[in-house]
């Protein structure tokens, strides 16, 4: 998730993400087990920091398919 805050103070006050968690998701017996927040991409002055800013979201977001992947891999080898 993206929002205008920075991202620290999401994670210590809680925000958009708690609210989601806990009153949306929850309510559909959907339980998050990983959550990243990319924050404040408002702040980003000129073309090369919005995209540095998109290049980390994405090495982030490939590294954790990654481990998703390699961590199902690996529990499936287990059970054999």
């Amino acid at each position: 998730m993206t929002s205008d805050d920075p991202a620290y103070f999401q994670r210590r006050y809680g925000g958009v993400v708690s609210h989601w968690k806990r009153d949306i998701l929850g309510h559909a017996g959907i339980k998050l087990t990983k959550t990243m927040i990319l924050g404040g991409d408002r702040w980003l002055n000129d073309e090369e920091e919005r995209t540095d800013f998109i290049d980390r979201c994405s090495q982030e977001i490939e590294a954790m398919a990654v481990r998703d992947i390699h961590h199902s891999l690996l529990k499936e080898l287990l059970k054999k």
